[in-house]
């Protein structure tokens, strides 16, 4: 019988190379996942975005007695805003952004001879009925780019973020920062025609007026030391986040409340820093009864819970209330000129209280620290 031979494949197998690359693929490397997601986010950024957006133009009701009279007789007043100066020439001194937005609403193009005319008389004649007490605006904007909107949206949350850090107990400096936010405001809004288009061209135009008109309290701050300003904006979505932000507050300051029961020392402290704060003399803050103390401090936390917790929560609190205390008692002087703190020998302490602090933690002024701590407990 002969022998049939079946030839055999020695070459190396690739049955399992198939198996590998399904794995390789269900099993990206980081590499590529960091890849994947960079690739997602470019794509997201490059998306049309809307940021949907509606402020409120409402009314001042600060009528006077007189005029609430006449109101019975002859019924409410009719609330208008209408043309402005300023308004006007502001409007218009964007030359890119006249001709991008007039155009839809004067009916005729840019380069037509007249269409700066056509522009102004529009501004001019321009009125906003404020029906009953308030009236809603449609501020929303399309961006071509979500990137543009976070653009934008960076650049107004730096300008509020300016703003808000100004001591509001101060107006006139409260007053000064909110004009220079005004303006930044204005010149941020002005830039957006680039980016993309409002969704109602003709009521972003009217809320743009109203930035820019006399009568019209961009904060509510401003409303009863003004008397001239007889409408107010309030911007729907930060008026939500603000009445958030403040009840979290609020809960903030009630916890810091219950804690400081538990802790007389901390309390004194906290005191001490409120009085100096609010510009109470420390000498007379002192001198009253602990029911007192803790009263005020109560309003305090109640009418500014941001503040108090700010106090509560100051990792200082203590060294600061120690050098208020000092400066009280005459153990240590503080200039009528500046910030400078002394011994009443003249030595030099600190050109501010931080500088004290830093004084009295240094090691080789431990003597004369245990020295003024030992006096305060005799007083």
């Amino acid at each position: 019988m002969t022998d049939i031979k079946v030839p055999l494949d020695m070459s190396p197998s690739n049955s399992n190379d198939a198996p590998q690359e399904n794995a390789a693929k269900q099993n990206p490397t980081v590499a590529e996942e960091e890849a994947a997601k960079k690739a997602a986010l470019e794509a997201e950024l490059d998306e049309e975005y809307i940021d949907k957006r509606f402020i409120i133009i409402a009314s001042v009701l600060n009528y006077s007695a007189y005029r609430r009279m006449n109101m019975a007789a002859i019924g409410k007043p009719r609330n208008m805003i209408g043309s402005s100066v300023n308004s006007v020439r502001k409007l218009m001194s964007n030359k890119g952004e006249v001709e991008h937005y007039f155009p839809e609403l004067v009916g005729v193009a840019s380069n037509n001879p007249e269409f700066i005319t056509r522009v102004k008389n529009y501004l001019n004649n321009m009125f906003l009925d404020i029906r009953d007490t308030e009236r809603k605006i449609d501020i929303s904007f399309r961006y071509h780019h979500k990137r543009d909107y976070l653009k934008i949206k960076a650049a107004e949350d730096r300008i509020w973020a300016k703003y808000n850090e100004v001591d509001r107990s101060n107006a006139a400096k409260l007053y000064e920062a909110a004009v220079m936010r005004d303006n930044d405001l204005f010149n941020l809004e002005s830039t957006k025609y680039q980016y993309g288009d409002p969704l109602n061209l003709e009521q972003y135009i009217i809320y743009r007026h109203c930035l820019n008109y006399p009568d019209v309290a961009k904060d509510e701050a401003f409303i009863n030391s003004n008397a001239n300003l007889r409408f107010y904006i309030k911007d729907v979505r930060k008026e939500e986040a603000r009445k958030e932000k403040l009840i979290k507050e609020q809960q903030a300051a009630m916890k810091h409340l219950v804690e400081l029961q538990s802790s007389p020392t901390k309390t004194s402290a906290v005191y001490i820093n409120y009085c100096v704060y609010s510009g109470i003399n420390l000498a007379d803050g002192l001198a009253k009864n602990g029911l007192i103390q803790t009263k005020e401090l109560m309003d305090f936390a109640t009418t500014n819970p941001r503040k108090f917790n700010e106090l509560v929560s100051d990792r200082k609190l203590m060294s600061k209330a120690f050098i208020e205390t000092l400066i009280a008692r005459g153990e240590l002087v503080r200039s009528d000129f500046n910030q400078q703190i002394s011994t009443p020998d003249g030595d030099f302490v600190g050109a501010n209280i931080n500088d004290a602090i830093a004084f009295f933690d240094n090691p080789n002024n431990a003597g004369l620290k245990t020295k003024l701590e030992n006096k305060l407990k005799l007083i």
